[in-house]
């Protein structure tokens, strides 16, 4: 992380958010949260990404995009050209703050999740589409047997993206996906299949 703070402090300013996003997974995940958040927040804003001022804000922020994903489904968006780099850019700050934070702050994790799904579908992009959804799974699946109807949902997109992208990251993510549902259900044999 203090490396890439260093890369930051002497770049020039469009190649400073993804500096600062590379090191705040990693201020996050290691436990440095203020430093962590602090360098996220410049991160989000520099791509006018949303930051929830409280966790009530964050969880009416989740409600919304949940009701957003129930309503759009989980197919990509068509589009006619490649995804942008600043798009690119953008998909990645959003990832780094649905995995930083899921591991301090779930509630604003779990928005980010949401988010980041969603803005991975409008744009088309297909190459993090399995990672996302294996992302979305933990938060899908949390409800064990009650949630069964939304992790067959996203088994069945994963499935499907996996069947159209033979690529081993790709299969890798189906394997996660399962093994995390069949870990919050209490399946431990299949579990250990994944």
């Amino acid at each position: 992380a203090g490396e890439y703070l260093k890369a930051a402090a002497i770049a020039d300013e469009d190649d400073r958010p993804p500096l600062y996003q590379s090191a705040s997974l990693r201020l996050l995940t290691s436990g440095h949260v203020d430093e962590g958040l602090d360098t996220l927040k410049y991160a989000l804003s520099s791509f006018d990404l949303p930051w929830p001022r409280s966790t009530w804000h964050a969880v009416a922020g989740l409600l919304y995009r949940e009701g957003m994903l129930r309503t759009r489904g989980f197919r990509l968006a068509n589009r006619s050209g490649p995804v942008s780099d600043r798009e690119q850019k953008c998909l990645d700050v959003c990832w780094s703050a649905a995995a930083g934070l899921s591991v301090v702050d779930p509630v604003r994790g779990a928005f980010y999740v949401a988010e980041n799904l969603l803005r991975t579908l409008r744009c088309g992009s297909a190459r993090f589409l399995s990672r996302d959804l294996a992302a979305y799974m933990g938060h899908a699946a949390i409800g064990g047997n009650r949630s069964r109807r939304a992790v067959k949902n996203v088994l069945t997109v994963s499935r499907d993206v996996a069947r159209a992208d033979p690529h081993p990251y790709t299969r890798a993510m189906l394997s996660i996906s399962r093994g995390i549902a069949a870990l919050l259900r209490g399946d431990w044999p299949n579990t250990e299949r994944c």
